[in-house]
């Protein structure tokens, strides 16, 4: 899964101020056919009666996603590319589980593949949120973790967001570089969503 990441740079260049632990229920930019947005990172359906669900919705599975009740409709015109600088995953241990962080080593900003639905109340009360796909880890995440998020390379952004017939075949199968990314330990502050500082992200090795 992918349920905590940061956003350093893209939030300066559009107004927003650098965050270092975006946890669920929070709100995060995201880019649209439309531009960039604000939304709730934990996607609400729009049959919710009150934006917010009991629903596990902050990751959807690539392998299923295609079959999903929840997910399904938003495929064709409800993707979106959501702005990282890094993300996190809790690691097994001797010690228990240690938070990693997770960068790519030659781009400080990159994008994973999500979706977004739009939820209404009314017509003035009218909000977004999104979810994260992840996939089967490669190598160098499988010593980490069982998912990982799907992140995007540079060729498949456009495509992902603007063409009306994806190949889902290769978005959904293909795994993203091992080479292309490292990993350093980093302390329990990221365990609690409220700690939304630098110290945060800095390794303790």
């Amino acid at each position: 899964m992918c349920g905590r990441y940061s956003l350093t740079s893209f939030t300066q260049m559009h107004g927003w101020k650098p965050r270092y632990n975006i946890a669920p229920s929070q709100l995060a930019p995201i880019v649209t056919k439309e531009g960039v947005d604000e939304a709730r990172f934990g996607l609400v359906p729009v049959w919710e009666k009150e934006f917010n669900t009991k629903l596990s919705t902050i990751n959807a599975r690539a392998e299923t996603v295609q079959t999903s009740k929840l997910y399904a409709r938003l495929l064709k015109n409800n993707r979106c590319l959501i702005p990282a600088t890094s993300f996190f995953e809790w690691a097994t241990t001797d010690h228990g589980k240690q938070p990693m962080l997770i960068k790519l080593k030659a781009r400080p900003l990159f994008y994973f593949a999500g979706l977004y639905d739009t939820w209404h109340k009314g017509d003035k009360d009218e909000r977004k949120s999104f979810t994260i796909l992840t996939t089967r880890p490669n190598s160098f995440m499988s010593k980490i973790h069982d998912r990982q998020p799907r992140i995007l390379e540079e060729d498949q952004e456009k495509p992902w967001l603007n063409e009306d017939i994806v190949n889902y075949k290769v978005f959904f199968g293909d795994i993203f570089p091992s080479p292309q990314m490292e990993a350093y330990p980093v302390s329990s502050l990221v365990n609690r969503p409220a700690n939304d500082f630098a110290e945060v992200i800095k390794s303790i090795v």
